[in-house]
This record gives structure tokens, sequence and C-alpha cells, in this order.
């Protein structure tokens, strides 16, 4: 049976500010550890700045409904996709949106199109944004490899394969990069052994080349574009940054001081995240090889707080609790812009930010 929310967003605006942080059920889970300690810090943030905070663990969509009817929320957080630690990343959000909740960062169709890497280029390539050239190599329900012709007329070496629906990196290895037809087979074949849909695109790595993430708060021509350029800690034979890498701290994130550059990156990271669909908060990997930039994918829900993020937010001197803290005025203020948040914003999140990215997010 489907459950209505007892409440209007006019009963919203008017309650007491309260955000709501959503975890999956079996919230003790060992995966799920860590991010504890993160929400402590943004209840900290939160409560210093005038807002109220919970954190409640969902098992369902009855059990999100009831939780959002008793607590009835100004705005929520939901850093996990779904019900559970491996939930469908769509069914949290699809259910906010269907009951008018508030909350913090992509829709759901948004979010839906920066996890698939190929849907994401397709709209790059529509509005003229660079990209690597790429193809896709699926597994069938048979076990099968559809678009083995693919492989066999490949040209563009050397290719790097990716999981066509994932982010941070994962399912990316030192091995994934091919540089003849022989290696790439391997890569895919193995590839296929924990994914059915794969992306192969043409790896842009020479020693010309550099990569960069562009972290991003806010939203339209006000959001802050950050970006930092990427490196490893240790030299390789093949540069790439691999799941590994980012759990294990090997990599640095060197926050980008040119103006120039910085100008640069950013208004390319700008098209790119504004082809996505990202709100409040995203961050966009892109490489640039001979002064040309290409755009890799989006983290439309980036884990925060993170040190890519520590390192690009640092260049406009915002700290992890400063960042925190806009993400959420980001999100109010599109709210508030679109007559679905009433009140002001707390006083206490505007004195916990700096003057100028307070008024550049709420311009």
């Amino acid at each position: 049976m489907h459950l209505r929310i007892d409440r209007t967003l006019r009963d919203i605006a008017e309650r007491e500010n309260l955000l709501l942080a959503l975890v999956p059920g079996m919230s003790r889970n060992a995966v799920l550890e860590p991010a504890f300690h993160e929400l402590a810090l943004l209840e900290s943030v939160l409560l210093r700045s005038g807002f109220s905070f919970a954190c409640e663990a969902v098992e369902s969509r009855e059990d999100l409904l009831a939780t959002l009817r008793s607590r009835r929320p100004s705005l929520v957080f939901c850093p996990f996709p779904g019900y559970g630690p491996k939930g469908d990343r769509r069914e949290v959000r699809e259910c906010l949106e269907r009951e008018g909740v508030p909350f913090i960062g992509a829709s759901s169709p948004a979010l839906e199109l920066c996890l698939s890497k190929s849907r994401l280029k397709g709209e790059w390539e529509s509005r003229g944004i660079d990209t690597p050239s790429s193809f896709r190599i699926r597994r069938t329900r048979t076990g099968s490899m559809a678009g083995f012709r693919l492989i066999a007329n490949a040209k563009d070496y050397p290719y790097i394969v990716k999981p066509n629906g994932e982010n941070e990196n994962r399912g990316i290895h030192a091995r994934s990069v091919a540089f003849d037809p022989g290696a790439l087979l391997s890569s895919v074949e193995a590839a296929l052994a924990e994914y059915d849909d794969l992306l192969v695109e043409h790896f842009v790595g020479g020693e010309d080349s550099r990569e960069y993430t562009v972290a991003m708060i806010g939203n339209g021509d006000a959001a802050l574009m950050m970006p930092a350029e990427i490196s490893l800690k240790e030299e390789r034979p093949i540069r790439v940054v691999t799941r590994e890498d980012r759990l294990h701290n090997l990599t640095i994130a060197s926050p980008v001081d040119d103006a120039a550059e910085k100008a640069r990156l950013g208004a390319f990271a700008r098209r790119a995240l504004a082809a996505s669909g990202a709100r409040d908060y995203a961050r966009c990997d892109l490489i640039d090889e001979g002064g040309r930039l290409f755009a890799l994918e989006v983290n439309g829900q980036p884990k925060i707080p993170d040190p890519w993020f520590d390192a690009c937010s640092s260049a406009y001197g915002l700290e992890r609790e400063h960042y925190l803290a806009a993400i959420v005025v980001a999100a109010l203020h599109r709210y508030r812009s679109a007559g679905l948040y009433r009140r002001e914003l707390p006083s206490g999140l505007r004195k916990s930010l700096p003057v100028a990215v307070f008024e550049r997010l709420t311009s």
C-alpha cells in the first residue's frame, strides 16, 4: 500500500530546522562503519549552525516513509544509495522525490546518468564536450560477451577497461590498461568476471598528460568550481589511479593556485557538470593531454569528507567543516529559490562560511 506523509511542504518550512541523515538498515555493517565518523562531523557543524540533526537507519520503503512522517525533516542527506549496503541506488531518492521531501544532492535521474559512463559520455559528445573515444562490452544472460567484434576492430590503442556503472575508481587496476588486442581481450575477460557492463575507453595518459579533479559546491552560475591536480606518490610505468590507491591514500591532490589555469579547468568542468545534471555538490574528473582537456567522469554523489574534496576546497579557504556547511547552504538555497523552503537561512550557517563564499552560493 502506498503511504503518503501527512504533511505539506508548507509544514516543512514552518518547523524547526532538522537535517535527517539516512543510512541503510543493518547499519552496523563494517563496510558502513567509517561513515558514522563522517556523519558525526556533519552533526557537529550543523548543531553549531542552529540546525538540529538526526540519523536514522531504514530497511525498506515503508520504514523510510514512517521515519519521514515521524521526523518531518527540513532537509535529508542520503549518502548511501539504497535500503541496504548494496541496495538499488535509485530507490531512496525516488521515494523522497515522490513525497516532495527536500534532499541534498543530485536527483535520481541525474545520479543514474552520472553512474552510466557511456550515457554521460554520449551527453557530453552531443554538447561538444571533449571526452575520450570509447565503446561498450556487455555480458549476456547466457554468459557470453556482447561486443566481441568491437574488440577485434579496435584501433585507438591504448585502452582502459572500466565498469560502466561504478565510480570512485572501483574496478580499475593496473591491468585495466591494454596496449594490444591480446591484452585488451584479457582485461575485458577479467573485468567481466566482476561486472556485467564495461566501458572500453581510449587511454589518455601519456607522459605529457596531467589529471585533475574539480569539486563543485553550489548550483548554476553561482557554483564554486575548485580544481586540484591528482598524482601518485610513487612513479609507475603506467599512471592509472586504482581503487586501492584511493583506499590506501596513495595519491596526492594538489589545489590549483594559478588563476588562469583555475579558470580554464573550472570553465570546462562547469560545462561537463551541467550536462550531468549534478547539483549542490559533485566532483568531475578531467585529464589534460597536450593542452586539450577531456572529461572522464562525474561523481554525482562523492564521498564527503574526502581527501580529494579537502584539497579542492582548501584553495577557497574551506576546511572540512566549512565545505560541509556550504553544501547544506547550497541545497537550502536551491529549495528556497524554488519556494519550497520559506525560512531565512540560519544565521549560524551564514557565520560558518567566509562572507564571499556564502554570498556566492546564495546569489
